[in-house]
């Protein structure tokens, strides 16, 4: 998992109330990795904003998916649209709408 969707799934429990150290260690007990953000990941990023930017997907969804495209590693999302993404990496749509619109 990438260090910026820790810092997204942080940030959005933390908006529910939850305390950030707290989300911390249970990701960290979840999650096998946590892969620092690095210039590679961020240069990936970026490069892939033209071919999701119609897709609406987010800087945290291309860490993700950058970090999935370098490793190997099939990618979870609970967006649909990620599906609609030609990339060379695996793209599992679990739980939500995982039919792409």
């Amino acid at each position: 998992m990438s260090a910026v969707n820790v810092a997204e799934v942080a940030t959005i429990l933390g908006r529910l109330g939850m305390s950030a150290s707290s989300v911390l260690a249970d990701v960290c007990k979840i999650v096998g990795e946590i892969r620092p953000f690095d210039m590679e990941q961020a240069s990936l990023s970026a490069a892939l904003d033209e071919k999701t930017r119609s897709l609406g997907l987010s800087l945290g969804d291309r860490a993700c998916l950058a970090l999935g495209v370098m490793t190997g590693f099939p990618v979870l999302t609970a967006d649909g649209a990620w599906a609609k993404v030609d990339l060379n990496v695996t793209i599992e749509v679990v739980g939500g709408s995982s039919s792409p619109s």
